[in-house]
């Protein structure tokens, strides 16, 4: 089942919601996981069954595993991972538990189960996601969404291990963190330790479901609207490699660019938007990335909590920065390869992720230096060229078509439109969507909306404020009617 769906829009949600209602107004926290968690099973299971399933066996497995780890909590020195004043997670690393005997028995049993425990979750990965690409005769359907969910739950096994949380002894409650549907199939990937609280304990005020719906609403109409007009022109440029002209290319390359951001923020968007609504808080993944300066700044902005989770889970422990430049390199390479193993069993994935890995090592080599004495326009043009023409092997079906994609990009043919197919796509429509899509990028929108909201927070309310919900309901119920006429379009992030 997907968010744009008229099952979902005009089924599943609103029985979810009615039903989630009365159990806010029992007032027990119990009936509430337990009306959220049938609901997310039933959204889970709708692809298949099995899946389900095989999604509450593994949670079974790291639950039990969690509870071993759990039981001798800080007695050997594994360290613990916290938040600075900044809000940016760091790993702090303690040293060996003093006076406790067995202690260094109990640490390497811990280690034992942590590794056992990665080594099940990365297993089920491998065998439905990456066995195909190592042996070609192998198929199998692969579960929706397993990448996020397996990060989710390793997550989880890693804030024990470390003594951030406490193990979780309620399997339910864990089953709930990692299965409930408004971020189980395309993320974010929420950490145990940001939502554990709430899992136990929470409330929905009328605000906070406001702003949830309408954050949901405007992800939707983000989808609909600007998000699959952008990836009709770019499946058309894509599907005509190598016989694009150059401004072609140019124009597909853009689409695709501006149609990968707004379709997975839009996801994200009406993830975090439903979290709020059922009392979850849900941190960003995107602050506004192509308005950075640099790949660095870049990988702050994009996905992050991808590149977050991948920091304080596997560059921290490797060494981070803290051993040198060439055991920084190293990690920086490490990581980012797995960033692109991650999205896909394809190498043009880990050609992709090789590809931002060498900008960064690049950017800490001098070029960042070099970046910082230019003014803000060309430091934004290079980031921009640069992630764009990343974004050709990401979307690519082959290594070899993304190199012929780039032949086309920068010259093989001269400029003009050759091709009806695309011909036929540019009318004041999509030129509409295009110029929408551009300033969506942008933070004027949520400035804009701020001020707005901010004017009338004194108040009951002001009318800057309903009108903004007139409009986002109107659009909202527009984007639904398109959305009936339109052919099936799954968001782009849900087969990672």
């Amino acid at each position: 089942m997907v968010f744009s769906s008229a099952s979902f829009i005009f089924v599943f949600l609103p029985l979810t919601l009615v039903a989630y209602l009365a159990a806010e107004l029992s007032g027990s926290i119990r009936a509430k996981n337990a009306v959220l968690l049938v609901c997310s099973f039933i959204f889970y299971a709708w692809s298949g069954v099995k899946y389900a399933l095989l999604l509450c066996v593994s949670v079974a497995v790291n639950y039990a595993l969690g509870l071993k780890i759990g039981q001798n909590e800080g007695t050997s020195g594994a360290g613990s991972i916290g938040r600075d004043k900044t809000g940016v997670s760091a790993v702090t690393v303690d040293g060996p538990a003093q006076g406790t005997s067995g202690a260094g028995s109990i640490g390497r049993n811990r280690k034992f189960l942590l590794t056992a425990g990665v080594c099940w979750n990365v297993g089920i990965l491998f065998y439905y996601k990456y066995l195909g690409l190592f042996v070609p005769s192998f198929h199998v359907l692969m579960p929706i969404g397993i990448s996020f969910f397996t990060f989710q739950i390793m997550s989880y096994l890693f804030d024990v291990y470390y003594g951030t949380v406490p193990a979780q002894r309620s399997y339910p409650r864990l089953l709930l963190y990692v299965m409930l549907f408004p971020q189980l199939i395309a993320g974010p990937i929420v950490r145990y330790h940001d939502v554990n609280v709430a899992v136990g304990c929470r409330r929905s005020d009328a605000a906070e479901v406001h702003d949830g719906l309408r954050r949901f609403m405007m992800g939707f109409i983000k989808k609909v609207f600007l998000a699959n007009h952008m990836g009709l022109m770019a499946d058309a440029a894509f599907g005509m490699v190598p016989a694009l002209s150059t401004s072609e290319a140019w124009l597909g390359i853009l689409c695709y660019t501006l149609q990968i951001y707004l379709d997975f923020s839009a996801y994200s968007d009406m993830a975090i938007g439903l979290g709020q609504v059922f009392g979850f808080h849900f941190l960003e993944n995107f602050n506004y990335p192509y308005i950075s300066g640099t790949m660095q700044e870049f990988w702050r902005r994009w996905h992050i909590s991808l590149s977050s989770w991948f920091r304080d889970y596997v560059y921290i422990p490797l060494g981070g920065s803290r051993r040198g430049s060439g055991r920084t390199y190293v990690n920086l390479i490490i990581i980012f390869l797995l960033t692109g193993f991650w999205h896909g069993a394809a190498w043009s994935f880990v050609l992709w992720g090789a590809y931002h890995g060498l900008f960064l090592i690049l950017e800490r080599l001098g070029l960042g230096r070099i970046l910082k004495k230019l003014p803000a326009p060309f430091r934004h043009i290079y980031t921009l060229l640069a992630v764009m023409c990343g974004w050709v092997f990401f979307r690519a079906e082959s290594i070899g078509d993304a190199f012929l994609y780039l032949k086309c990009m920068f010259g093989q043919r001269v400029f003009g439109l050759y091709h009806i197919e695309i011909a036929e796509l540019i009318t004041n429509e999509f030129l509409t969507m295009l110029a929408i899509s551009l300033v969506i990028c942008v933070p004027v929108v949520r400035i804009v909306m701020e001020k707005i909201d901010s004017a009338g927070a004194d108040g009951v309310g002001n009318i800057g404020s309903i009108l903004v919900d007139l409009t986002v309901l109107g659009l909202f119920a527009l984007a639904v009617l398109y959305m009936l006429g339109a052919s099936f379009n799954p968001f782009i992030y849900f087969r990672f």
